[in-house]
């Protein structure tokens, strides 16, 4: 019995060190990419599909940052609500400064023969609001 007091202190000592996270202080994580201009079509055929020419990006410390593609919500039958879509990797790691810049397109069908609303957002913040007349 003497042992196992022995040895169960021991286990638990090594249960939590090896549960501990090891950080380098640079945290990784998916976020809103920021958008910096948006050109979109004026009209487009039914059927067709809506082609808006998307770029974004941003300024860091050092570290990666890697596009992941658009969150689209689409609000109504004929409305969408569009951000672009980040992972950021050790963003602070270095002292010089890295431009990113992502050239994109973003593509949706025109089903209907009505007017199309797509808003882009940086985050909570309405960055352009395009109006595209299918036909």
């Amino acid at each position: 019995m003497s042992r196992f007091k022995v040895f169960l202190p021991i286990v638990a000592i090594v249960l939590i060190l090896s549960c501990q996270k090891q950080s380098n202080g640079f945290a990784n994580y998916q976020g809103d990419l920021p958008i910096l201009s948006v050109t979109s079509p004026i009209n487009v055929n039914q059927n067709d599909t809506i082609l808006s020419n998307v770029k974004c990006g941003l300024t860091t410390q050092g570290g990666t940052v890697t596009f992941l593609g658009f969150n689209v919500i689409q609000d109504s039958l004929t409305e969408f609500t569009i951000s672009a879509m980040g992972y950021f990797e050790q963003l602070e790691n270095q002292n010089t400064p890295k431009n990113w810049e992502f050239n994109q397109t973003l593509g949706l069908v025109a089903k209907e023969k009505k007017r199309y609303i797509l808003k882009f957002y940086n985050g909570a913040t309405l960055f352009q609001r395009d109006t595209v007349e299918v036909k």
